[in-house]
């Protein structure tokens, strides 16, 4: 976990360790849920792009929630042992 959330491809700043266990759990915990506003945010504007490229700007904020369902419908049909081996195969972003 700690290379995941330390990797270069991060925008935002990571957090400094700190010391004692209860610590630590809490400062992994912050880690990882910035991290995973930093993908929620690139996914957003990724698919926003999308919009804005085929010309339907106006369609964006109606059409985002479904889009994000439709995602999601199709990724819980996949086993987690599916799943980390699509990422794992992945060449599009070694990241």
């Amino acid at each position: 976990m700690e290379k995941f959330i330390t990797h270069y491809v991060w925008h935002l700043a990571d957090q400094t360790e700190s010391s004692g266990s209860a610590l630590n759990q809490d400062l992994l915990h912050m880690r990882l849920s910035n991290r995973l506003g930093e993908m929620t945010d690139r996914r957003r504007r990724l698919i926003k792009y999308m919009f804005k490229k085929e010309e339907k700007m106006d369609q964006f904020e109606r059409e985002y929630p479904t889009t994000i369902r439709r995602k999601e419908d199709v990724i819980n049909k996949f086993t987690s042992l599916q799943l980390e081996e699509l990422l794992n195969n992945s060449t599009k972003n070694v990241a």
